[in-house]
């Protein structure tokens, strides 16, 4: 196995992403200024301006981020994928992987030894989010492939090969599996 492993953004999942983003934005102002639109109509437009507009400005955000998506090396993995990046985390804080789906979204749960070592360095508005759904989720640390130039399987392939191949190098560093088989 490689020392390092670097994984890129996929500019053109991105640059997707940001277009349709972008479509829903212009729907939102057509909500808006529909001159018979309904109490309702306007509300979905607000709404649709205001959360599409921050995943737009997240997508360009990205569009022009030249580090990589995700590391991977002998140390430890560094996140840098979703709108807030965990950064870096070492093999011997990580327990093991989870992965869920939430609609159409895959997600890759890193399971944490102590979860609220990660929780405490957020700022104050994401530390209390997460304390607000810390028994909904597995984990505060979640990895999705979307924005990564490598699919969500063959990414979750490469994390357990590093998770693996370092918790067999360091004997008290033993990981768990979840009930899909991921380790």
């Amino acid at each position: 196995m490689a020392q390092t492993t670097t994984i890129p953004f996929s500019k053109t999942k991105i640059l997707l992403f940001s277009l349709a983003a972008a479509g829903f934005v212009a729907l939102g102002c057509f909500l808006i200024r529909k001159p018979d639109g309904s109490l309702l109509e306007r509300g979905f437009g607000v709404v649709s301006i205001v959360f599409f507009g921050l995943a737009l400005l997240f997508a360009l955000r990205k569009l022009f981020d030249f580090s990589p998506g995700l590391v991977l090396d002998t140390r430890g993995l560094t996140d840098n994928s979703s709108i807030f990046p965990r950064g870096f985390i070492p093999w011997s804080d990580i327990s093991g992987l989870s992965e869920q789906q939430i609609k159409n979204q895959r997600l890759l749960y890193v399971l944490l030894k102590n979860p609220d070592k990660y929780i405490a360095s957020r700022g104050p508005i994401m530390r209390a989010a997460l304390k607000a759904m810390e028994n909904r989720i597995p984990s505060p640390v979640a990895i999705s492939s979307n924005t990564l130039a490598i699919g969500f399987d063959d990414m979750v392939q490469l994390i357990n090969k590093y998770l693996l191949a370092q918790s067999l190098d360091a004997p008290n560093n033993s990981f768990k599996a979840d009930a899909s088989g991921a380790a």
